[in-house]
């Protein structure tokens, strides 16, 4: 699973095989030329090998079908994949293979977080929040998908379960960027403004390069007549990704109020010199 972890092993290996071959081939006739011509002939082979060996770690989903056709019964595998397809907007790919993975390991609450992400893609809610929840009965203090859960819920209406869950992902990881920035979502949702201020804020600063928590905290600082901070966070939020119209477009409506409320000169003052 992890080539990298027999790089130093092999140190001594490479060592022997380094300083071996030459010993090997000290009494050999036209000692230098055998080596050169086992050289020339061995580097070409290693590159090819390399090339293709490359090919599959081009990304995380040809390495995993890769994976997958030297052992196809590999429920980490069919997991990774299916989440690699579902990144990629391949819902039903990853749903197949995310549906073989807990097939293989029906207690893998991994894969059950990771197929409830692609239900809800799907617009499956129901389905998502079963496997959330299966994921958070395997997997008590899974934080992840107790926000995710959270999610679902709010999406059903379920305001108030979707709350004690985001407070428990937030409880289980208190630096949960996410969490906070969903939490801030829903009490923005209920009008309370402050809490909502609270929690984008909060988010914003274990992630500064939030852009969606920038502009929905704008948003809410914008309704408090917190102009030029919702001018800021805006801005932020562009900076960070520039082709955010609804940022962009909030930026524009808030120095529109801004420069509407900036008092103007009196025609009758004495210019300055």
């Amino acid at each position: 699973m992890a080539d990298r972890f027999a790089y130093v092993p092999l140190i001594g290996l490479f060592i022997i095989i380094s300083w071996g071959i030459p010993d090997l081939v000290d009494k050999v006739p036209h000692r230098k030329t055998v080596l050169a011509t086992g050289a020339v002939l061995l580097v070409p082979a290693l590159m090819v090998c390399t090339w293709r060996q490359l090919c599959h770690w081009s990304n995380g989903r040809t390495l995993w079908e890769y994976t997958l056709k030297v052992s196809p019964k590999n429920h980490v595998a069919h997991n990774n994949l299916g989440n690699a397809l579902e990144q990629q907007g391949k819902i039903d790919e990853a749903i197949r293979h995310l549906s073989e993975a807990l097939k293989l390991k029906p207690d893998f609450a991994g894969a059950h977080n990771n197929l409830g992400n692609a239900l809800a893609k799907e617009g499956n809610f129901n389905g998502a929040v079963a496997h959330f929840s299966k994921a958070i009965q395997l997997k008590p203090d899974f934080a992840g998908a107790h926000m995710n859960l959270g999610n679902a819920l709010e999406q059903q209406d379920r305001v108030d379960e979707a709350i004690f869950h985001f407070a428990r992902a937030l409880q289980l990881k208190p630096d949960f960027a996410e969490a906070s920035y969903n939490m801030g979502n829903v009490m923005a949702r209920q009008g309370k403004l402050n809490e909502a201020v609270s929690h984008f804020s909060k988010a914003l600063q274990f992630k500064p390069y939030f852009a969606e928590a920038h502009n929905n905290l704008g948003t809410i600082l914008a309704r408090q007549g917190e102009l030029n901070e919702a001018i800021f966070h805006f801005s932020e939020a562009l900076r960070i990704k520039p082709d955010y119209d609804q940022a962009r477009n909030n930026l524009g409506i808030v120095r529109q109020k801004a420069s509407k409320t900036t008092k103007t000169p009196s025609s009758s003052s004495t210019p300055l010199k």
